[in-house]
């Protein structure tokens, strides 16, 4: 009965340390991190709309209208500075959130390791205590942190490049849709 109740407790501490180590990577930083996911997601618009933009520019060309040409230009000379700016702001945010992330991951696995007793890092247990610090983390923000926000992005931007598609042709969007299933 009490090995049972120790494992059980022993469960739920690893998940307190889980939950409090998610936390460390987006709770304390949750402005950072909505700020970078809105700018990243903003820049993916503009990145869609660019080939719309591009090819109302060349059917106003083919077109020979003048008053055309030029708001199509001016729509597209607003996508590319928007992204731009967007991108240029993104590139402050992005790494603040990550430098905060880690920084606060780090803190927190440090606090927890200072309570262990003495004997957890006998017999070699004190070269995984370092990997967790080290090696872990960096691929923490490697694999996930980096990745999280821009894959996000990507979500959006099949989302939104599929309901353009479905703007400009019904059949190409139900045929590009079923090949991309395929």
């Amino acid at each position: 009965g009490q090995e049972v109740g120790d494992v059980g407790e022993a469960d739920a501490h690893a998940k307190a340390i889980k939950g409090e180590l998610l936390g460390s990577l987006f709770g304390a930083n949750r402005g950072l991190f909505v700020v970078s996911l809105l700018l990243c997601l903003i820049e993916s618009l503009f990145g869609t709309f660019f080939p719309v933009a591009l090819s109302t520019t060349i059917d106003a060309a083919a077109a020979a209208s003048l008053d055309d040409i030029a708001a199509s230009a001016l729509f597209l000379v607003f996508l590319i500075a928007g992204a731009n700016l967007t991108k240029l702001v993104y590139r402050h945010f992005m790494p603040l959130f990550l430098k905060r992330a880690v920084a606060g991951y780090r803190r927190v696995a440090f606090s927890h390791l200072l309570f262990k007793g003495i004997g957890s890092f006998d017999g070699g247990g004190q070269s995984r205590y370092v990997s967790a610090l080290t090696n872990d983390v960096t691929t923490i923000e490697t694999t996930y942190l980096e990745r999280v926000i821009p894959a996000i992005g990507n979500c959006l931007v099949c989302v939104a490049s599929f309901f353009i598609l479905l703007v400009v042709s019904v059949p190409l969007a139900v045929t590009a849709t079923a090949g991309a299933v395929i």
